[in-house]
């Protein structure tokens, strides 16, 4: 074995030394026969002759040392490597058109295939991600399967459903930075102090939040991202131990995250403790705003934990009447971050595969039509003792160059869609993960050179070893003709048939968004403006100062030039849905067991006058499970006083904290 690997290396690295010491070798045989027969009594031409008959022709005694040489198949590769080019060479027009058609097929292939391996594949850039879960809760009689928590249920699940080894949650938001610099809004996240060591992400600086700080009246800590760190601090390590003003309130810096991270979705810069005693409900379990993770214990399966979950919420139905009907389940932390994008990511990569299907058609056609040029060539070689096997393994070789001048192409053009196809990635996962080209990706475009080579490489292949030696050099033989036109029309139909596959779901999905673009939303969208308004418990910390707040905003944005109505909204059509609750009819008792919200309406506070123009933001309940408006409902609002629905926008609570009004 060592012998072999020796010899193996001794010809791979010194081939002309080897070549020079195998025709001295031969030479010297020559020469001892020559000396034997003119001792034997022959004249010494006669003795030459008669030498060089004995041994063979040199040529040829050569050709067989060498397949009989450790390493031969590789000088043999050689060999090919150095004919295929020269080939492909003679041939400048044809290897160009081949190689660019191959390397748009491929190119589309990999770049999406480097989308949903980040997106789909690749496990999360968390500790165990495998073991993350998030956990919602289904009300049925609200006609809702996936739903986030109510702060009581949470606490009771983080208390005695064993199968987690940690429950953590989070509430997205905003906070106003201000201070040293210019102020800023920030999306914030508030997380309870268990949602890093869940997730296991240790932060860059300093710590993580600690228990306490997520009790009453000790929230006032921040974590920081990367990016905020570095564009507002300028990435100053002594910022651990500083305090800021957020919300006109000093917080304590206690920790940076490391960069990407940016849980739970894109552009969140600030985490601060969730606070339940702010005015988040936490005595409710009919409020429900809570996103909620999970890590599962080691060993302990999905179903097993579902399994828990469903027990105990029936449990707490039998405790308490607002939990009837209620349920609860976990899933995927990965599954459910991209649960709305597998779809269109898979149709995507089956978009792409009919492209290189295309591409591979065509070049194919194009292999096809270059064969009938080559026929001589294979016959002759033939001719001359080449076999069937030399004659496969050349164009194999020929195919598997093609295909890999084709997949450098399209590696490159994918490189350069990596920044277009970003965008595509899921906000909830945009940061930490996106198309990169890794070995994962190298792996798949070297598949698609071996699958699409041998394609290559037996398409001329097949017609090679089925063809009479005599037809080439006849120059009225027909039936090789007639074979590759038949050969030809096969991949013409196919191309063409892959080409109207494409073309026609492509029409399809301009028809479906051109639907919806046209689709009537029940108010009128023209010459509509909305923006956010955020109140901080410091500068209006009563009801009172916040309805004083929005009469006077919306007095002075009423009095603008050009503006005809304006109008508050706890939230905007068609956007986030805040729960149902109780409702009961005035001077009526107030429900108890949540039987008269069983009709499944949501809930939106809204002001009077934005119900009398069709020109701005109105709202109305709907049934939770179609998104669209009911006559009944709107007719019921639009009888509301403005004063009653004034005050009912700033000081009811609904499924969420009335903190947020959109004008």
């Amino acid at each position: 074995m060592i012998a072999s690997l020796r010899h193996f290396i001794r010809n791979l690295l010194h081939r002309t030394r080897v070549e020079r010491e195998l025709t001295d070798e031969i030479e010297g045989s020559v020469d001892q026969l020559i000396e034997e027969n003119v001792a034997q009594g022959m004249s010494r031409d006669d003795a030459r002759r008669a030498a060089r008959l004995a041994i063979g022709g040199v040529d040829q005694v050569k050709d067989h040392v060498r397949d009989v040489r450790a390493g031969a198949w590789l000088d043999a590769l050689r060999q090919d490597l150095r004919f295929g080019v020269r080939t492909l060479t003679r041939r400048p027009g044809f290897a160009i058109v081949a190689v660019l058609t191959l390397g748009l097929g491929l190119g589309a292939t990999t770049a999406i295939f480097s989308l949903i391996d980040s997106v789909l594949l690749k496990p999360l850039p968390f500790h165990a991600s495998e073991r993350l879960t998030m956990v919602w809760e289904a009300r049925p009689r609200f006609k809702q399967p996936r739903l986030e928590a109510a702060p009581m249920n949470y606490l009771d699940w983080q208390k005695q459903v064993h199968a987690f080894e940690s429950l953590a949650a989070y509430v997205n938001g905003f906070a106003n930075l201000t201070g040293a610099g210019d102020p800023e809004r920030l999306v914030a996240v508030q997380v309870t102090p268990n949602l890093f060591p869940t997730l296991g992400v240790p932060p860059l600086l300093g710590r993580w939040f600690s228990a306490p700080e997520g009790a009453r009246g000790q929230t006032t800590v921040a974590i920081l991202s990367y990016q905020l760190w570095q564009r507002r601090f300028g990435a100053d390590t002594r910022i651990i131990g500083q305090t800021i003003r957020l919300d006109g309130q000093s917080h304590l810096v206690v920790g940076v995250m490391p960069r990407g991270f940016q849980f739970p979705r894109e552009g969140v810069q600030l985490w601060t403790p969730i606070d339940f005693s702010a005015g988040w409900g936490v005595p409710s379990r009919s409020t429900f705003y809570l996103y909620v993770v999970g890590r599962l214990k080691p060993n302990v399966s999905l179903t097993q934990a579902n399994a828990e979950l469903e027990t105990f919420t029936k449990r707490l139905a039998q405790t308490y009447p607002e939990n009837v009907d209620a349920s609860a389940f976990a899933v995927p932390l990965q599954q459910d971050l991209v649960r709305n994008a597998r779809a269109s990511f898979l149709l995507l990569l089956a978009a792409a595969l009919l492209v290189l299907a295309i591409a591979c058609a065509n070049v194919a056609g194009l292999l096809v039509a270059r064969g009938a040029e080559r026929d001589r060539e294979f016959a002759v070689r033939t001719a001359l003792g080449g076999s069937r096997g030399q004659l496969l393994r050349q164009l194999l070789v020929e195919g598997l160059l093609l295909s890999a001048c084709g997949a450098a192409v399209g590696l490159f053009m994918a490189a350069r869609t990596f920044d277009l196809l970003e965008t595509l990635v899921p906000n909830t996962l945009r940061g930490a993960v996106a198309p990169t080209l890794d070995l994962r990706l190298l792996t798949v475009a070297v598949v698609a050179v071996l699958v699409t080579g041998l394609v290559f490489g037996l398409v001329p292949l097949r017609h090679a070893l089925r063809m009479d030696l005599r037809s080439p050099l006849n120059a009225r033989t027909t039936g090789g003709a007639i074979g590759r036109r038949r050969a030809q029309a096969v991949l013409v139909a196919t191309e063409v048939a892959l080409a109207v596959v494409v073309l026609f779901s492509t029409g399809l999905m301009i028809r479906t968004i051109l639907n919806l673009q046209a689709v009537d939303p029940g108010f009128r969208v023209d010459h509509v403006l909305t923006a956010g308004v955020a109140l901080t418990a410091a500068d209006f910390p009563t009801p009172e100062r916040q309805n004083a707040f929005y009469r006077e905003l919306l007095e002075r944005v009423g009095r603008l030039p050009g503006v005809v109505s304006a109008g508050f909204t706890s939230f905007l059509p068609y956007t986030v849905l805040i729960g149902a609750g109780p409702v009961a009819a005035p001077g009526g008792p107030a429900p108890h067991d949540g039987s008269a919200a069983r009709t499944g309406d949501s809930i939106r506070s809204v002001t009077g006058p934005s119900f009398s123009s069709s020109t701005c933001m109105w709202a109305w309940n709907t049934p939770r499970s179609t998104g669209t408006p009911s006559d009944t409902s709107v007719a019921q609002k639009r009888s509301m006083s403005g004063a009653a629905c004034s005050g009912r926008a700033a000081a009811t609570k609904s499924g969420r904290r009335p903190r947020r009004a959109s004008a």
